[in-house]
């Protein structure tokens, strides 16, 4: 345990110097209040908490890191996503594979700089063809390695304006 702390306390140094917060594989469960605590006002414009045991993210993370750009959530175990990601305006690529998603979570809609987005390896059957149409700036989306419907992955093939990867593939539109 005192390991794993000491390895947050020496990223978010790390993170006051590149503006890259690294907690990957730090065996969290949930994120540490000190967190915030040791970056203070520093602008994190980067997050990768993959490799974790995150069954949400805090509303606070996001509050708190509204300027980042990028987001790697992968390889935990979250089902949700807070509806306050909706304040990270700048946020244009997140990766939130491998994790219980069984659905695209509906506040990612509302992330219109979006232009990114891997739900790669989780148990998404469906999606809301309206909502990826809200996604103007939507031009990358992996939802491979999940059971899609088949009427979902033909309605997939209608997307002009994003690359949807399905199998591995992306299929060019």
């Amino acid at each position: 345990m005192a390991a794993e702390a000491a390895r947050v306390v020496q990223r978010c140094n790390d993170a006051i110097d590149t503006l890259h917060l690294d907690l990957s594989g730090c065996g969290l469960r949930m994120m540490p209040v000190a967190v915030y605590m040791l970056l203070g006002e520093c602008p994190i414009t980067s997050a990768d908490l993959s490799d974790n045991q995150l069954k949400s993210l805090p509303a606070k993370f996001c509050k708190k890191f509204s300027q980042i750009t990028s987001l790697v959530l992968s390889k935990n175990k979250l089902e949700k996503l807070p509806s306050t990601i909706c304040e990270c305006l700048s946020l244009n690529k997140l990766d939130v594979s491998s994790n219980k998603f069984e659905t695209i979570p509906e506040v990612l809609y509302n992330l219109t700089p979006l232009t990114q987005v891997c739900l790669a390896n989780n148990n998404i059957k469906d999606v809301s063809m309206p909502g990826l149409s809200s996604m103007p700036a939507l031009t990358t989306l992996d939802l491979s390695e999940n059971p899609l419907t088949e009427e979902t992955q033909n309605s997939l093939q209608t997307l002009t304006s994003t690359s949807v990867c399905l199998t591995g593939a992306p299929m060019n539109s």
